[in-house]
């Protein structure tokens, strides 16, 4: 009974997970798989055990709970961050326990940093609100987005951005943490690819940061890959987003993150514009730049949302840690 029950409960988590959100109805999915599933064990003289599957994420609460979780990010203040971390934290280690769940578990890994140095941040500065503890027996719930939190002064929330954009505490947050699983295999192949682009190759360490190094990782929205890519930029370099979806290739996807990469960097002469450019958009950048008359990231960087604030350090943090190289003295595309 336990082996059939989880062969037919794999196939259903798998084959849910793997389509796309936009393109079904996902409770209704569901519910014809478990029918399927519970006719199929009926037949055999057993029953489905419902309140087990109850413990299964569905995909379309995952896709809303994470697209929540996006849109926080990117268009969010640091309490709401600081103020989602339990949930984030919760979600994480309840995904990490399907593999099915793998791709998402992947991109969220990643986002949850944010989160995580949001509180730190909150967390040093006086005056700002400050979550209760929960009480005992009582941890956050995965895909559990809580109510909006108390709005700091003005003054506390500029210093804890202040905090939370510092190279130094991402510097910080970044040392001695191992390098994903996926590294060691791929991390070579995409070098290699990198440098006959005539890219450093130090640059590789983007993909830690967009996908842990994971080519199957997928945000809510539909960026997917090792390099995030959405389906316009995709096509705009080259890769198919359809099925076969080659943003899941590592070695197609590398070529390019590595063109788009060269385009950013001739376009705003910086690698950390190059780098704002691919997390905000190459049209914020620019425009942000014309308009202020710039030419670094410094200059623009309190104009930028509060997500590339902290992806820019991140990103030239776990570049330092792998690679022991400063963001500053790569060479410009050759």
């Amino acid at each position: 009974m336990v082996k059939s029950f989880r062969i037919a409960l794999l196939a259903l988590v798998s084959c849910a997970t793997a389509l796309r959100a936009q393109e079904l109805q996902w409770d209704a999915l569901w519910q014809q798989g478990l029918d399927l599933v519970d006719r199929k064990l009926d037949a055999l003289g057993y029953e489905l055990d419902r309140d087990a599957l109850a413990a299964i994420p569905r995909p379309g609460d995952v896709v809303r709970f994470l697209s929540g979780i996006e849109a926080a990010v990117e268009q969010g203040n640091i309490e709401q961050l600081a103020w989602l971390k339990p949930e984030v934290e919760a979600t994480l280690a309840w995904l990490e326990q399907w593999p099915a769940a793998a791709p998402y578990a992947s991109w969220l890994r990643q986002q949850a940093d944010y989160f995580l140095a949001a509180d730190d941040a909150i967390a040093s500065v006086p005056d700002a609100p400050h979550r209760p503890p929960p009480p005992p027996r009582d941890p956050p719930k995965p895909l559990d987005l809580p109510p909006p939190p108390p709005a700091p002064p003005p003054a506390a929330r500029k210093q804890a951005e202040t905090r939370v954009q510092s190279p130094e505490v991402w510097k910080k947050r970044m040392a001695g943490r191992p390098p994903p699983a996926r590294a060691a295999e791929l991390a070579p192949k995409v070098k290699s690819i990198f440098r006959a682009e005539g890219l450093p190759e130090e640059l590789i360490w983007l993909a830690e940061v967009e996908s842990s190094f994971d080519p199957r990782a997928r945000s809510p929205v539909g960026a997917v890959g090792l390099f995030q890519f959405m389906p316009p930029t995709a096509k705009r370099f080259g890769l198919n987003p359809e099925r076969p979806d080659e943003r899941q290739d590592p070695e197609k996807s590398a070529r390019a993150a590595a063109a788009y990469l060269r385009f950013l960097h001739r376009q705003f002469g910086s690698w950390p514009l190059a780098l704002a450019g691919y997390n905000a958009g190459e049209g914020r950048v620019g425009r942000l730049l014309r308009q202020r008359g710039a030419t670094s990231f410094e200059e623009i960087a309190e104009a930028l949302p509060l997500e590339t604030r902290m992806y820019v350090p991140k990103i030239a943090a776990v570049i330092e840690h792998r690679e022991g190289v400063a963001l500053s003295s790569l060479h410009p595309p050759r």
